[in-house]
């Protein structure tokens, strides 16, 4: 598999690019095995350059589908984990996946925060002794005893994480510069030993089930986004929907599926403070959104789709009505449609 072949760069991609009824584990494998690789490619080398060809081989190698994997890369960016370069051509300055990475493995975290921890020590003493900055220049003045590329990395984390400050020159040489927030923590051995465990007697978090977590921040499907949207009706309405297609109940998933839509204009107006009636069909809601600029106004005919594929065998619009029972097609379509249309709907801006 190739995610792009010039001479066309990996172009932006929606989230809604593919859906499935079935859970997709295909694609948190491939974010876990990024992630490994934006950790592994800093402590060897102090920067992160990974080229689209070395990330269409973790794709392939996840069996991860070349629109899936573009959705991921936009979604890594888009939160500041991943930043896309050249173009599209490669991605780096992925500090917040090494750290994802981490949150997954744990010892490795532990591992890491002792190097953390003493070159925050070291800023901490040097801002007090008026001192400010500590200079790093490979085979000269080191301010820590440690290859430039695993105190680079260990500092740039710091830096993400808000305790430092990290201004590199040419070459191997940088300075840095603990901030307040920094000064704090040194100072708070018990936040210290939250935020930067060295050892499960300090870490809060080791044993649970980490990784799920790590992921949490990540809108990655509709389940996601209406989770952090606080979108329950919505969300038990499109999980009932897929119980019935699961069961083959083809008709009655259609109509939880129509529901959840439904529910997520009524969820949407309602943070927008805009009155609906009682008992409002699909397309009234749709029609209410467009008049509060919630959706644009020539996007109704996607909503009112959905209204075609529930209408009990009558579909189409040409000169004859078209007669189309409901199966399992019609009820995978409405499952996607829906899908896709909930995404939209609560990425749009609030």
């Amino acid at each position: 598999m190739a995610i792009a072949t010039r001479p066309s760069p990996l172009e932006p991609c929606s989230a809604a690019v593919a859906f499935s009824v079935e859970p997709l584990d295909a694609r948190d494998r491939f974010i876990s095995a990024l992630a490994e690789a934006v950790s592994t490619a800093y402590y060897a080398e102090g920067e992160l350059y990974l080229s689209i060809e070395d990330i269409s081989a973790i794709a392939e190698r996840e069996r991860v589908p070349d629109a899936e994997a573009r959705a991921v890369l936009d979604l890594l960016d888009d939160r500041g984990l991943i930043q896309r370069q050249e173009g599209g051509w490669a991605y780096g300055d992925g500090i917040g996946l090494l750290l994802l990475h981490e949150h997954a493995d744990r010892r490795l975290f532990w591992k890491r925060n002792v190097l953390r921890r003493e070159i925050l020590r070291l800023a901490a003493i040097a801002y007090d002794e008026g001192t400010g900055e500590l200079s790093y220049r490979e085979g000269e003045e080191q301010f820590v005893d440690t290859p430039w590329s695993e105190a680079y990395a260990a500092s740039k984390s710091l830096e993400y994480l808000g305790f430092l400050e990290v201004h590199p020159f040419l070459g191997h040489d940088f300075d840095v510069r603990v901030t307040p927030s920094g000064r704090e923590l040194q100072r708070d051995l018990p936040g210290l030993g939250r935020e930067l465990p060295t050892s499960a007697a300090d870490d809060e978090d080791a044993g649970a089930d980490i990784a799920p977590d790590a992921l949490q921040e990540l809108i990655l499907n509709v389940e996601d986004l209406l989770a952090q949207r606080s979108w329950t009706g919505a969300a038990r309405e499109l999980a009932r929907g897929d119980d019935r297609y699961r069961e083959n109940h083809w008709i009655d998933a259609v109509r939880e599926y129509y529901a959840a839509l439904e529910s997520g204009l009524k969820h949407r107006l309602d943070e927008a403070e805009t009155a609906y009636a009682d008992g409002a069909a699909l397309r009234d809601l749709a029609k209410l959104a467009a008049s509060e600029d919630l959706i644009p106004r020539n996007y109704q005919a996607l909503f009112g789709f959905a209204d075609s594929i529930r209408s009990p065998r009558s579909h189409g619009a040409g000169a004859t009505v078209v007669e189309v029972e409901v199966g399992k097609a019609e009820a995978l379509l409405m499952g996607n449609h829906v899908r896709a249309l909930l995404l939209y709907l609560g990425q749009r801006p609030r």
